[in-house]
Formats: C-alpha cells, sequence, structure tokens
C-alpha cells in the first residue's frame, strides 16, 4: 500500500505544476487580451497570499484577483506554491459591474479545485474578449 500513497503524492505534485503554469498562462493571456483592446495596466499589488492585477479603460476598472503562490518556506508568509484564480471584477467606480466568481470553498478534491478554476479561467477569458 505505501507504493499507491507515494504514487498519489507525486500526481499532486504533477497536477499542482500543470495548474500553476494554466494559471500564469490565463493571466498571461488576460494581459495581452486587455492591453490589445485598449485596457491600460495599472499594476499589480501583493497583499498577503493574494495577487491583485487591475486593468481601466473609459471610467472601468477590470481586476484579476487568486493567490499568487510565491511564499517563502520556513517563514510566516509562507501560504503554498498553488497558484490560482479566484475572482475577476468588472467596476465602474465603486460599482460592480460584472463578477466571476471561482467559488473554489465548495470543492471537496484536488481535482475538482483545479476543474472548476480552468472552468472559471476559461469563462473569465471568454467575459474579456466581449469588454
Amino acid at each position: 500500500m505505501p507504493e499507491f500513497k507515494v504514487a498519489m503524492h507525486e500526481m499532486r505534485g504533477q497536477m499542482l505544476e500543470k495548474n500553476n503554469q494554466d494559471v500564469q498562462a490565463f493571466i498571461d493571456a488576460a494581459s495581452i487580451l486587455l492591453k490589445a483592446k485598449g485596457w491600460k495596466y495599472e499594476g499589480q499589488k501583493l497583499q498577503s497570499a493574494l495577487y491583485h492585477r487591475a486593468y481601466s479603460k473609459d471610467g472601468f476598472v477590470i481586476e484579476i484577483t487568486g493567490w499568487h503562490g510565491g511564499g517563502r518556506p520556513g517563514t510566516n508568509r509562507f501560504y503554498g506554491a498553488a497558484k490560482s484564480f479566484l475572482y475577476l471584477y468588472h467596476r465602474q467606480g465603486f460599482k460592480t459591474v460584472s463578477k466571476i466568481d471561482v467559488n473554489l470553498h465548495d470543492c471537496d478534491t484536488f481535482k475538482e479545485i483545479i476543474d472548476n478554476q480552468a472552468a472559471g479561467m476559461d469563462k473569465a477569458l471568454k467575459f474579456l474578449a466581449k469588454v
């Protein structure tokens, strides 16, 4: 039975690395798409383990938020190595016009988290293509 546990642990590591690559590809694709459509990149703010990337255009703001996965082991700022996409907000001033929420809170398995996140990133890119 120990071989099975080792294999499952190894699979989880591979899934995590692929997830991190997928999230980074999403962030890059969103940035390219928004810049091509005239949105101005306002910068990225790191808040604890979260990243917030903001873009603006004509009084509207799009903010992409998730876990940055860049904590340092052995410090009080270690939040794990998993990157994620959690929310996309489309705002006019302080009013939220649209929101995409990946809702990872209801997931029971690691695979379900990755699948929900992938669906959320796909939905977000489709939304950004229309904005």
